[in-house]
């Protein structure tokens, strides 16, 4: 298929700029130019990351020229190598995609395009069933990955050099990717050569194959989320899922996107633990009555909290806040836990919403005397990641609402009440997006 065909209806094109990122490579060369050619709108970006002395510099007066020659505007990060520490890739690409996303909070672009093609989905799929992986995990690349879009993913490397050729079109060499490195250059000069000798067309059918699995899977994502709107039960700091026998397979999703590798997952879900904590690189997970519950947080970004002057919006934290004020008439539905009635003439303002402190006690409603908020959090099985980040509400100096869980007999609403006050609490969720093996 001709190249062409795959950058047909790229979503926000036609009223948008999109972004191409440009190494200068075969494989960038080629989307630019079928981009180009095709009538988009078009800016370029390339990295130099100085890695490689001249030959970076020579990478990048390529692409300078070749944007000159197409009139695409082209923008130019030269990276620090003296910076760099740690995993060379995973600096380069943080370097990468953080520059990405700086030129698209200038220029607004409808969708930033890398040139990512079949034979690196080929090696990232080897790569992630080696370190064990879910079932998307064989795709080896998304064709999308939020504002990212790879439209040459059902193509060959060997398409997209043929491409440039047949269209008089020069492009660089990485001297790089002759080394071993890397896990992916071994992939790619060892094992890809043998792969490829099994069949002419080898890395062609692993793209059709691989595009037959996309579509196959988009039915499995569907499910998923289903999934995940129907068990997932969140507060503002924990996300947890209840324990069952059933779809183990969607418990091992989850569990991925949260950070754990498919052993490790599979351990977890191997029933031989009633309790225990484990950490990944993006938070902690928490088995608690039959509960597995995953904190992206371990501490109160803000522990001196927030005053609440009156009626109106706030944002504290992971909640979105909001106060209001009304008559009293009847008395309101008490079923939502997260919102909270009081009599607004015996609370004083501003109220402060604030972590829980050692030592805070309240006068829960229905009795007398006052009883340490920690001894209520444990009367109620609340789970460890739940004590950590709860939080109260004080009026003056006592506690007239431990969000979520109870409120005070002294701010009770009652028939001598005349005016109410209403504060409702609702999460913020947000879905980090995940990362992807590049070249």
């Amino acid at each position: 298929m001709a190249l062409e065909n795959y950058v047909k209806n790229i979503p926000g094109a036609d009223t948008g700029i999109l972004l191409c990122a440009l190494s200068g490579g075969a494989d960038s060369v080629a989307l630019l130019h079928v981009l180009h050619s095709s009538g988009y709108r078009l800016h370029a970006a390339h990295v130099n990351y100085g890695l490689r002395g001249s030959e970076s510099d020579g990478d990048e007066q390529y692409c300078r020229e070749l944007c000159t020659e197409l009139h695409i505007p082209l923008h130019v990060h030269k990276a620090d190598p003296g910076l760099k520490s740690g995993n060379t890739q995973q600096w380069a690409r943080d370097i990468r995609y953080g520059f990405f996303g700086e030129l698209d909070l200038q220029f607004g672009y409808a969708a930033i395009l890398t040139a990512h093609q079949a034979n690196d989905a080929f090696e990232s799929m080897l790569m992630n069933t080696a370190d064990g992986c879910g079932p998307s995990g064989f795709l080896g690349i998304a064709a999308r990955n939020g504002r990212y879009l790879r439209p040459l993913l059902h193509c060959t490397r060997q398409d997209t050099e043929d491409y440039c050729r047949q269209h008089g079109l020069g492009f660089r060499n990485d001297s790089s990717n002759a080394g071993n490195a890397y896990k992916r250059n071994r992939i790619r000069l060892g094992i890809t050569p043998q792969y490829q000798e099994l069949n002419a067309r080898a890395m062609a059918h692993f793209a059709a194959s691989r595009q037959r699995l996309e579509r196959a899977l988009s039915f499995y994502h569907n499910a998923y989320s289903e999934f995940c709107a129907r068990e997932i039960s969140y507060t503002g700091f924990t996300e947890s899922l209840l324990l069952k026998n059933e779809l183990q397979l969607f418990y091992m999703e989850w569990l991925a996107a949260k950070g754990f590798n498919s052993l490790m997952a599979a351990d977890i879900l191997s029933g031989k633990y009633r309790k225990g904590e484990w950490h990944s690189r993006l938070g902690r997970l928490l088995l608690h009555e039959g509960q597995l519950i995953f904190s992206s947080g371990g501490a109160h970004n803000n522990p001196a909290g927030l005053l609440l002057n009156g009626p109106g919006s706030y944002v504290y934290e992971n909640y979105h806040i909001e106060v209001s004020l009304s008559a009293y008439t009847t008395m309101p539905a008490f079923g939502n836990p997260m919102l909270f009635y009081a009599d607004a003439g015996i609370l004083r303002f501003p109220l402060l919403l604030r972590p829980v402190q050692t030592g805070d006690s309240m006068q829960p409603l229905g009795m007398k005397g006052h009883k340490k908020i920690s001894d209520i959090l444990t009367d109620k099985k609340i789970n460890r990641f739940d004590k950590e980040m709860a939080l109260v509400l004080c009026s003056g100096k006592d506690i007239a609402w431990l969000c979520g869980y109870t409120v005070s007999e002294k701010f009770r609403l009652s028939s001598g009440s005349q005016q109410m006050l209403e504060i409702r609490l609702t999460p913020r969720h947000q879905e980090p997006e995940t990362g992807t093996a590049s070249r």
